[in-house]
């Protein structure tokens, strides 16, 4: 087990971020190892994926991304993530536009983030695309918090 020491239920479903793909994906946990050697105790957790459990079965050191155990901390992770990427997008283009127009200055400071064309109907949440440093493109819904 890692040095978290995070444990799981039997029956009780998580959500992987994917390292390769920009995908949240759902599994179930299914198993639950506990080994007792002369080393100590070892735990391990085997997860099933897919649609009833039918797909790939999985041990913990197989999966390939950040394992989260609610979806509204992935929502929260996701969110830190992309706002931090659009900070750094912003503030690169900001510095650019310093060094280019050292003479220039902003109409305003004011945030203002345009719904994006795409959206089949707007709500209190404003949709957003985005591209990220690897060169994926996510749509992101922001709360009107962020706006």
């Amino acid at each position: 087990m890692n040095e978290q020491e995070t444990t799981y239920k039997v029956g009780q479903i998580l959500y992987v971020i994917l390292n390769k793909q920009a995908v949240v994906y759902p599994i179930m946990c299914v198993e639950k190892i506990v080994k007792h050697t002369v080393n100590g105790i070892e735990i391990d957790y085997v997860f099933v994926s897919g649609l009833n459990g039918t797909g790939d079965t999985l041990n913990l050191k197989d999966i390939k991304g950040e394992i989260v155990e609610t979806s509204k901390l992935v929502k929260q992770i996701l969110t830190t993530r992309v706002l931090a990427a659009l900070d750094k997008m912003i503030n690169n283009a900001v510095n650019k536009a310093a060094e280019w127009y050292p003479n220039s200055f902003e109409a305003n400071n004011e945030l203002q983030i345009l719904p994006d064309k795409h959206a089949e109907h707007q709500t209190l949440e404003h949709n957003m695309t985005v591209m990220m440093e690897d060169g994926t493109v996510a749509h992101v819904k922001l709360p009107d918090v962020f706006t």
